[in-house]
């Protein structure tokens, strides 16, 4: 909200282009999963090439700040593609445990939060001293910074490879109604989530507070 608004668009606006991500998002996930599964890709190339895109369109981005329309499309396909990677990236960790690899889910769960906060911080400091509209420039460094990473477990052939059951979408819920219902009480809180998420700066604002 803090670089879409800086570009231009309305808080109206800003909540349609972060909808739009999450709904393309919802409708990649399952055609990525099917093609995986399908051709036996390994979830590092799909990242690997996912990663790639992000630093290129996050350029882009930032070439065309002055066009906020057109930044708001690519800033949803990024956003669309970052919510995409995460199901995929949390899949290597049932990779790595299929290899015989233990991993602390937990922890690294854990370190990602405090990178997070330090991040928010640090941020919060550029932002207000430079401006908003050099962020775009974070998904450049990140994505560049997931490339060696990624291109090492390419490497080592770390894919996910598992032989898959076909049903339909109304037997599976049939089948695990439980499972459903909390499906069903995860999608109310992320909608909360969310919401919060994406207009805590105005909530900030309101109250006298500021980026950092």
């Amino acid at each position: 909200a803090l670089y879409l608004g800086k570009v231009g668009l309305r808080t109206s606006f800003i909540g349609i282009v972060i909808a739009s991500a999450n709904i393309i998002a919802t409708l990649a996930q399952p055609m990525i999963a099917r093609y995986i599964d399908q051709h036996h890709t390994p979830l590092a190339s799909i990242l690997l090439g996912m990663a790639m895109l992000c630093g290129v369109l996050s350029v882009v981005m930032f070439v065309i700040g002055q066009l906020p329309y057109l930044v708001a499309i690519i800033f949803a396909l990024l956003s669309a593609m970052a919510i995409t990677m995460m199901p995929f990236i949390n899949a290597l960790t049932f990779v790595f445990e299929e290899k015989g690899v233990v991993l602390n889910f937990g922890l690294s769960r854990g370190i990602g939060s405090v990178a997070y906060a330090l991040m928010s911080l640090i941020l919060g400091y550029i932002v207000s001293r430079i401006s908003p509209i050099y962020l775009p420039f974070v998904i450049t460094i990140s994505s560049l910074g997931l490339l060696p990473i990624l291109r090492g477990f390419q490497n080592d052939h770390v894919g996910y490879h598992q032989e898959t059951v076909k049903t339909s979408f109304f037997s599976f819920l049939q089948h695990y109604k439980l499972f459903f219902l909390m499906l069903v009480g995860y999608i109310l809180i992320y909608i909360d989530h969310q919401l919060i998420n994406t207009y805590m700066i105005y909530i900030v604002r309101d109250i006298g507070g500021n980026s950092v």
